[in-house]
């Protein structure tokens, strides 16, 4: 049973609970104290909401944990198990007896289709020059990546997501991308290029769609595989009424030194090994379309220049925390070539 491992400890950190998040994929952690009672539960969302108000991963998740979640304590059927579920809005039904978690009831992660009218942006215009001879005569896209080229990977979610009508930003061996992938017919797709005669970073290129939609447009690098929630995110992204959300993953950094702690001259502290951690850009984003038009035609703009620019005008650009699986795939094929 997979929810047996996702029983945490309440002193364990949100970092650790992060990782089983990202280990067990049911989306919830099961918090259990020394005697293995059920004290709560932790989900994605409240762990993302307790990083939006400053709270540290190194804290307990005891802090975050819902130490109140709807449960029950009887044998039911399952329909009975899902009617609880939808009447409350919640995914998952504990079902708790002396005190102990005894099994874990989850509604149906397959949802009725619906279709977004929002594009959806794939930047595929880099040379890879962190993948050289790699991408010499082949783009960064088309590399194979678990028996399909990357950029086919975030198609099939896009498509799996409900969205239909994507871009591809073209630049560096453009003619290979275009040739394999067409009008994404195959793929159930709509495919359109947005076809850069020069290099113009990760955002110049989106000055094409100034004008063309009032609905937010969702935005990823070609070489990111993630399991996450687009719809989440877009949702997020309406619901904080954000001008640029920016998906952001937890970074864990191990120094291979003891580290000195100093107070005058004299040394209070030291630390073995010292583990610090912190918060990378994903390579994901969402961009209201009102924002497109601080991006002037035909010029170079990478998203930090863009946002930076924003910011200085007061824009509204919102961190997007996620517990799901990321891979920044580049760095896993420099390091297997």
């Amino acid at each position: 049973m997979i929810w047996k491992k996702a029983l945490l400890h309440k002193k364990s950190s949100i970092f650790n609970a992060i990782k089983n998040l990202e280990e067990t994929a049911i989306q919830i952690v099961l918090v259990v104290d020394s005697k293995n009672n059920f004290v709560g539960t932790l989900t994605d969302g409240d762990i993302r909401n307790g990083i939006l108000k400053g709270v540290k991963l190194n804290s307990p998740i005891e802090k975050l944990m819902n130490s109140k979640p709807t449960i029950i304590k009887k044998n039911i059927s399952d329909e009975t198990a899902f009617e609880i579920m939808r009447k409350h809005s919640i995914n998952h039904l504990p079902h708790i007896r002396n005190n102990k978690i005894i099994n874990l009831y989850q509604i149906s992660t397959k949802k009725s289709y619906k279709e977004y009218k929002n594009f959806f942006v794939i930047m595929a215009g880099g040379k890879g020059k962190r993948l050289m001879p790699l991408t010499k005569n082949t783009p960064k896209p088309l590399l194979v990546y678990k028996k399909k080229p990357l950029i086919e990977h975030i198609l099939h979610k896009i498509k799996k997501s409900g969205f239909s009508k994507v871009y591809v930003s073209v630049n560096y061996l453009k003619n290979k991308i275009i040739k394999k992938l067409k009008d994404g017919s195959r793929y159930d797709l709509e495919i359109d290029y947005l076809k850069e005669n020069q290099a113009l970073g990760t955002v110049g290129c989106l000055s094409q769609l100034n004008g063309k939609t009032k609905n937010p447009i969702l935005l990823t690098n070609c070489d990111v595989i993630t399991e996450m929630n687009y719809i989440e995110l877009l949702n997020f992204h309406i619901k904080k009424k954000a001008d640029i959300t920016v998906v952001i993953k937890e970074h864990q950094s191990i120094n291979p030194f003891g580290q000195i702690k100093i107070k005058g001259r004299k040394i209070f502290n030291i630390i073995e090994k010292p583990i610090t951690l912190s918060y990378i850009n994903a390579g994901i984003y969402v961009i209201n379309p009102s924002v497109l038009k601080f991006i002037k035609k035909n010029q170079e703009l990478d998203m930090n220049s863009y946002i930076a620019r924003l910011l200085s005008i007061k824009k509204n650009i919102v961190p997007y925390p996620i517990t799901d699986k990321w891979s920044d795939v580049s760095d896993y094929l420099k390091k297997s070539k």
